[in-house]
């Protein structure tokens, strides 16, 4: 609802961080919609947790496979993982993002 990113482009946006996006879109102008500007703040509230909670999920993923703890492999999965979770949001909200 922020209108930042395409919402087929967003998945980088659950791993790169509350700075990486403000940074992005420091010269964004939201003009009058109060909206756009709360879901942006939101995003940029929720980055880094989010961020987070995807690390810690692709080393458990990691460590339940038995593979060693590369930052190469982490980078990996989370980019797999993110894109997958793009599509099952968009699949199983998409008829609801407005609601």
């Amino acid at each position: 609802m922020s209108g930042i990113v395409n919402m087929f482009g967003a998945s980088p946006y659950l791993y790169v961080g509350r700075d990486r996006i403000y940074h992005q879109h420091y010269y964004e102008d939201f003009g009058e919609n109060d909206q756009r500007s709360e879901a942006y703040e939101k995003v940029l509230e929720m980055a880094d947790e989010v961020r987070d909670e995807m690390i810690r999920g692709s080393v458990n993923l990691l460590e339940s496979q038995g593979k060693e703890i590369e930052l190469n492999r982490v980078q990996r999965v989370i980019q797999d993982y993110s894109r997958k979770m793009l599509i099952a949001y968009t699949q199983f909200a998409g008829g609801r993002l407005n609601t």
